[in-house]
Order: C-alpha cells, then sequence, then structure tokens
C-alpha cells in the first residue's frame, strides 16, 4: 500500500534530493533514489511515480513508457509535457543584484556562460533592480563560438577566461558581478586571476544556488543567492503525492522563490570615494559580533567620531546601531534556518547576551518567534498547488 516511487536524473542537486527524501520518509513512501547515485541503474519496476531531472531524451524516453505521474524539477528539463516545479529566475537575478548594491561598486554586470530562457531572464531581473537604483549594469556574455552547448571543445574554456580578463582590464574602479551559477562563478575567479585582481577588493563576486560544497572550492568563499532547492524537492514531491491520489496536474509551473543572498568571503567589502569610510563600513560588516565602539572605530579608520557617524548615516542611509543590530539579525535567522544550535548559542553567536533578548529582538521586527522562524525553512514560499 506503500507508494513506490522513483527519483531519476541525469544532473544531480543534492539540496533537491533532501526535499524530496524529506517529504517521502513524512508521507511513507518507498523511495529508490540509486539513480542520483548510478545514472545507469533505473531498473524496470511497478513506479507510482517519478521524479525527474532529465535533460537526455534517452533518459526521457525511458521515463515516459511507464505512464504513472511524473514531475520533473527544475528549468529545461524533460519530459516537458510532465508538470514542472522551477526555481524563479527574475527574482533571483534581482536578489543577486540587490546584494550587489549594498557593496558600494558603481559599477556592476552579470556574466552568463550559457545563453538560455533562464539566463535571460535572471539578467532581465538583475537589470530591472539595478535600472530601478539608477545604474546601467553590464551584460558580460562570451562570443557566441566560446559558449558550451555549440559544439565548442572544453579546451576553448581558457579563451572564455581571456576574454572574461580583457572586459576586467577595460572597466575601471572596483567591480562587482553575479555570476549565472555557482559553477559558472569559477570562469570569473579564473579571469580575475589573469587580469590580476583581488577578490573581492577589486572584483565583488556572487553566484547562484548556494550549494555549500560548490561555494567552498572556489579560492574565496562564494557568496551565493540561495534558488531554495530544498523547497523546489519537497514541493515537487508533494505535488507527485497529490497526483498519484487522482489530483490534476497544474496547467502552469509551480515557481518556487529563492531565499536571501548567503554572503561570504567573496563579498566581504565595501568601496566608497572616502577609503576611510570604506574600510570604517567593512570593518562593522566583519566583526558585527563583537563590533568595536565607535571611538575606537573612529581612531582605526583615523575619522573623528561625529563626522564618522554622519558620513555612515550619509552613505548607508542609517546609523552605527541600525547597520549592526541588522546584520545581527540576519545572521541570527540564517542560523535558525540552516543550522540547529539552540536558541542560546544562537544568540552568543551573533553577539547578543541571550536568547531571551534574541526573542524579543525577533518578535519586533517579523513578529513572530524564533522556533517559527526555523520552522520557515519548510514551509515559507510553498506555492500552492
Amino acid at each position: 500500500t506503500r507508494p513506490l516511487v522513483a527519483i531519476v536524473v541525469d544532473l544531480y542537486v543534492a539540496e533537491v534530493h533532501a526535499g524530496v527524501i524529506d517529504y517521502a520518509k513524512q508521507a511513507g513512501w518507498i523511495l529508490r533514489d540509486r539513480q542520483c547515485y548510478d545514472r545507469d541503474s533505473a531498473h524496470n519496476m511497478p513506479w507510482d511515480g517519478i521524479l525527474s531531472i532529465a535533460l537526455r531524451p534517452a533518459l526521457s524516453d525511458w521515463i515516459r513508457q511507464w505512464k504513472c505521474p511524473v514531475v520533473r524539477m527544475l528549468c529545461g528539463t524533460l519530459p516537458e509535457d510532465a508538470p514542472l516545479v522551477e526555481p524563479d529566475p527574475v527574482r533571483i537575478g534581482a536578489a543577486g543584484a540587490r546584494h550587489l548594491l549594498t557593496l558600494g561598486q558603481k559599477k556592476c554586470a552579470y556574466f552568463n556562460f550559457r545563453e538560455t530562457g533562464e539566463t535571460d531572464r535572471q539578467w532581465r531581473g538583475f537589470e530591472d533592480v539595478m535600472l530601478a537604483a539608477g545604474r546601467k549594469a553590464l551584460r558580460l556574455t562570451p562570443p557566441a563560438e566560446l559558449l558550451i552547448g555549440r559544439g565548442v571543445q572544453k579546451s576553448k574554456r581558457a579563451d572564455v577566461w581571456q576574454w572574461l580578463a580583457g572586459q576586467f582590464r577595460g572597466i575601471e574602479g572596483p567591480l562587482a558581478v553575479m555570476a549565472e551559477d555557482d559553477y559558472f562563478a569559477g570562469d570569473l575567479f579564473e579571469a580575475a586571476a589573469i587580469a590580476g585582481l583581488n577578490i573581492p577588493h577589486d572584483i565583488a563576486i556572487v553566484g547562484e544556488g548556494n550549494r555549500p560544497l560548490v561555494a567552498a572550492v572556489h579560492p574565496v568563499p562564494l557568496s551565493s543567492v540561495d534558488s531554495s532547492y530544498y523547497l523546489i524537492g519537497f514541493t515537487a514531491a508533494g505535488l507527485l503525492d497529490r497526483l498519484m491520489a487522482g489530483g490534476r496536474a497544474p496547467t502552469e509551473p509551480i515557481v518556487v522563490p529563492p531565499g536571501k543572498v548567503v554572503p561570504r568571503a567573496s563579498t566581504a567589502t565595501y568601496t566608497c570615494p572616502d577609503m576611510a569610510l570604506a574600510l570604517a563600513i567593512q570593518t562593522i560588516r566583519q566583526e558585527f559580533r563583537n563590533p568595536p565602539r565607535i571611538g575606537e572605530l573612529a581612531r582605526r579608520v583615523g575619522i573623528p567620531v561625529r563626522a564618522l557617524r554622519s558620513a555612515i548615516q550619509a552613505e548607508l542611509g542609517q546609523g552605527l546601531h541600525q547597520e549592526i543590530a541588522g546584520l545581527r539579525l540576519n545572521e541570527a535567522k540564517r542560523l535558525l534556518r540552516e543550522t540547529d544550535l539552540k536558541l542560546e548559542s544562537v544568540a552568543r553567536e551573533v553577539g547578543y547576551g541571550s536568547g531571551a533578548y534574541l526573542c524579543r529582538v525577533i518578535q519586533a521586527a517579523h513578529g513572530c518567534s524564533p522556533s517559527e522562524i526555523r520552522r520557515r525553512q519548510f514551509t515559507e514560499g510553498f506555492p500552492t498547488v
């Protein structure tokens, strides 16, 4: 009586897999996920339902033969006539743009290695945010003969790095760039090294996907937009459950909104014409857990206390205490969602004296408790199916 469900992929995303597993446990499925690890292991079983990330037509044809409910996950996957649960490229691009705008750089760009509908939508979200802020963003797309998907050999990738390095050399001043995906952010790192640029001070980089192992493999840990891959897997499994129970398939794709940008060292910078002020803001953002007093900060950067207060207010649109409070709150919410730390430990990690005080801060900001913030990692943003 337990549904027998397969997850069949030729593009593996661990976070999607984790969302499917958690739903399967709650629903009591028999989940067969060996094909996530061994792409040639799809067996002939009496499947009740299939979850798919299929890019190859051969795998799509294998899925079709079972005549059971199928839900596909992520953009551009097969079979095309199956219901789709996908990320929201427009909002992902917008989130990356908003993060880069907090760094002070006057020149921002979007880099896509591939030309797809997904990258076009990411660019649209990125560009719209930049235009609303009065910025004209650059789109860095390699020449057609260097793009993947056009029969180009992998050895040509080094040519893309040289092309990017040339683009960087032609841009005066610090640059902030969003890459279409955490993997392709690696091309930006390679090009920056060729051009002799420092990350993050000469070029700040944010990616897409927030896959921790991918973010960590780069020379500098990569900031990234959380594309809600876990929620995509969980939501797709929920949709498949309803289809197996006789429910109707949605006529349009189910779009799961992104989470926040997870900041790491690749964007740990701030740029403005006043180098002393930029250093002060960088110091605040790096040491917000135990920040220096305003007098100590003023001595470090060589600005009188009163002038430093006014300069921070004018540059950031808020005072020093508000900036620190926002940084602490965002980090506390990240720890609540991504770790199992107890409340007291989260409070200490972000620089608050007690869990009780952190409760009051979250209640004032969001009208809810820390435990509700933690639960939202499983429920926030779920679309109605």
